[in-house]
């Protein structure tokens, strides 16, 4: 029984799919650009202000609270801060 091959993609498929591809990395990167940009500025208004939602604005909350001193605990999802044991864990 011979097997079925999936029809290939012609060139301008191709050229297609990697022009989507190469537009979705430069819009990341863009995105990478600007959160840091945001954190070069001297007087920086909070994450909240500086980007609307999406993916930028919570990486810049992540930076803001690395800056702090602060981070989610991996095992109870509570905000620590300086390694201080969260409430929940009494």
């Amino acid at each position: 029984m011979p097997i079925k091959q999936p029809p290939s993609q012609s060139r301008a498929e191709l050229e297609a799919s990697l022009h989507a591809i190469c537009v979705e990395r430069a819009n990341h990167l863009a995105d990478i650009r600007r959160v840091f940009a945001w954190l070069d500025t001297p007087n920086r208004k909070p994450a909240i202000m500086a980007f609307t939602e999406g993916p930028e604005r919570q990486v810049a909350y992540r930076f803001e609270m690395a800056l702090r001193g602060e981070h989610i605990c991996t095992k109870c999802g509570l905000r620590q801060q300086n390694g201080e044991t969260p409430a929940a864990d009494f």
